[in-house]
């Protein structure tokens, strides 16, 4: 994963950051916090993908249950266990 740039911020109710990336192979991705991944659930059933989360602001995962496009070309799928835990 190679972030070009990043906007992202503190959420004030559940305090994981949200925003937006721009990533080499997957172009503007979004980074939800707890609370948008709660809303785009109920609104959709799932999650946009690709998209990210960032609890602590510096580290970046896939979100869980998505797919995202590798350095190769390859979609790779991000299993429900993988990435850190929102809950905490």
């Amino acid at each position: 994963m190679e972030i070009i740039t990043k906007e992202i911020k503190l959420c004030e109710k559940c305090n994981n950051y949200r925003g937006i990336v721009e990533e080499r192979c997957n172009g503007k991705v979004p980074v939800h916090c707890a609370c948008d991944l709660e809303l785009e659930r109920i609104n959709y059933g799932k999650w946009i993908s690709p998209c990210m989360i960032s609890p602590n602001g510096n580290k970046l995962w896939w979100t869980p249950i998505s797919e995202y496009k590798a350095e190769d070309g390859r979609w790779i799928h991000v299993p429900h266990f993988g990435g850190p835990n929102m809950n905490k």
